[in-house]
């Protein structure tokens, strides 16, 4: 193990939570503001890292939920008493629902903060800390750490000038992320352990002077806007810091405080949906506060031709995605189809007559296409039912009466009833293959090692699909339990990596600060971080949310 893993893990801890409260009817020191929509365990995990991250401020807590049918409203209305809940009837988007709590809010200073995220124990106090220190700082933003403990390069960012944003669109800053000239759209030749001022923050956590918003805020006294209703998802941090910005106030990166920012799967970049709300975003920012400069006007066309190209390829992306499957089934088929003609001769019925090619070209194609027709036909494609072998008897029956069917009305089709019977029972053992891979795949044993205590680890044996190889503690039980008590949080690496063990579960009892810690020092170990919520109920891992039980 290297001195920097021991240095990290030396030092991980239960938790030990101490809330201070704040006296009734004073100015609160934060509002944390939280807009969430379908993501109920993400939310409650997010709300109880606010609460442990309170200690010694007077806080605040505002919840705007867009309209969600998972039961979140219900669930912070019942967990969260104290928290104040916005429950609007419809989707308002990103910036809108923010407007509705930030009307209202009371803080100094406000925290807005994604449902998808985990807060350090001190990353609260850092902040404010940070603005109370530095009177002419408008906004300052955390390290954003992504689920396997990596830098997140959103956490500081550039405005998409034209020069910037030709560098981003073109590949260019991907290319060469340390040029101060090229990589200035996430400010990437910037140490990520020193405080800077940079152009725009993340809007999944960003700590603010209320003044400030209110400074840059528009519209009627009652109903004032911080964040531009043209905006939906994407580029209303953008805005904020630049009008921030022009009002005077310093935008900062203060490395010191830090959070997990999962990052919703409703998100991924190569989907149709997050290429029309990013670009769309930025075709926005780049028209309300560019059109007018040298190359803004040109810049904004560029967008919108980039946003069709990638358009156009995630649309590709995905139409290759979903026919993968289908298209290796009628190769298998086909492939079934000439070994059983290739058999024809042996059977003692003389030389095939394949007729230059045309067998293949008519009743394989039939045959082929009705196979991953039939598998279709039955939801044979669908994610839960792409390891089900029986979709393999269901593909060779389909071509099998297809093509003989159509053999008794098109003559030029009737070569060899024989040859299509051979083919479809042929086609029965190599379509089950890739499904036997898949299924090989699924079933593949997943070993947890638990961060925390017995009793989690105990927990956590009941009701998952895993199996727990142990759990490391703070101190050895007293005796030995029901799941092996494996080492101290010091030997975290070691045991990771004598249990070959795919998921590391950190459980209620250890802090979010130790957590990270232990995922920074591990991020090149292959293994998946996990979060075992409070309750026992639900394992939180990289942008996915596991029911148990």
């Amino acid at each position: 193990m290297t001195a920097r893993r021991r240095t990290y893990l030396a030092r991980f801890r239960p938790i030990r939570l101490s809330v201070t409260a704040a006296p009734e009817g004073s100015i609160p020191d934060v509002s944390v503001v939280i807009v969430s929509y379908n993501v109920r365990a993400f939310l409650d995990q997010a709300l109880r890292s606010v609460e442990r991250a309170s200690g010694g401020l007077n806080v605040e807590t505002w919840v705007v939920d867009n309209a969600s049918r998972d039961g979140s409203a219900e669930m912070v209305a019942a967990r969260f008493p104290r928290v104040r809940l916005i429950a609007s009837p419809d989707n308002l988007g990103f910036g809108k629902a923010n407007n509705l709590a930030l009307r209202q809010v009371a803080g100094r200073y406000v925290l807005l903060l994604n449902p998808d995220t985990i807060v350090e124990e001190d990353a609260l106090r850092t902040l404010v800390a940070f603005l109370d220190a530095h009177p002419s700082a408008g906004a300052v933003g955390p390290t954003i750490l992504n689920p396997d403990g990596s830098f997140a390069p959103e956490s500081r960012r550039g405005f998409p000038t034209p020069e910037v944003a030709f560098y981003k669109m073109s590949g260019l800053a991907h290319l060469f992320p340390h040029s101060t000239r090229f990589g200035r759209y996430h400010l990437s030749f910037l140490p990520t352990d020193r405080p800077a001022e940079v152009d725009a923050l993340s809007g999944s956590c960003l700590m603010a002077r209320a003044d400030a918003l209110r400074a840059i805020a528009t519209g009627p006294d009652d109903a004032l806007d911080v964040f531009d209703p043209a905006f939906f998802m994407y580029g209303e941090d953008l805005d904020v810091c630049y009008r921030l910005q022009q009002a005077g106030y310093g935008v900062w990166f203060e490395p010191a405080a830090r959070i997990v920012h999962y990052k919703g799967e409703s998100t991924k970049k190569g989907d149709l949906r997050y290429v029309r709300h990013f670009y769309g975003a930025m075709e926005r920012f780049a028209a309300k506060h560019f059109r007018n400069r040298p190359g803004g006007a040109l810049l904004v066309v560029g967008i919108r031709v980039a946003i069709g190209l990638r358009a156009a390829l995630a649309g590709l992306r995905r139409f290759a995605e979903r026919m993968a499957a289908p298209l290796l089934d009628a190769a298998l088929a086909l492939a079934a189809l000439a070994i059983g003609a290739a058999a024809y001769p042996r059977a003692g019925f003389g030389a095939f007559p394949w007729q230059d090619g045309r067998f293949l070209a008519t009743v394989g194609a039939v045959f082929a296409l009705a196979a991953a027709f039939g598998i279709a036909l039955v939801g044979g494609y669908r994610t839960a039912r792409r390891a089900d072998r029986r979709m393999a008897l269901v593909g060779a029956a389909s071509a099998l009466v297809v093509t003989a069917t159509l053999s008794f009305f098109v003559k030029s089709m009737a070569y060899s009833r024989f040859a299509v019977l051979a083919g479809a029972v042929l086609a029965v053992p190599l379509l089950a293959v890739p499904r036997l891979v898949r299924r090989r795949r699924a079933r593949a044993e997943r070993r947890a090692v638990v961060a925390g205590t017995a009793a989690e680890a105990e927990r956590l044996a009941e009701v998952a699909a895993l199996r727990v190889a142990g759990y490391v503690g703070e101190r050895p039980p007293p005796s030995e339990g029901a799941i092996p008590y494996l080492g101290r949080h010091a030997d975290l690496a070691a045991v990771v990596d004598a249990e070959r063990a795919t998921d590391l579960v950190f459980g209620p009892s250890v802090s979010a600060a130790d957590a990270f810690a232990a995922m920074q020092a591990l991020r090149n170990a292959d293994v998946e971080f996990r979060m075992l919520d409070p309750d026992g109920t639900h394992l939180i891992g990289k942008a996915t949310v596991e029911r148990l039980g």
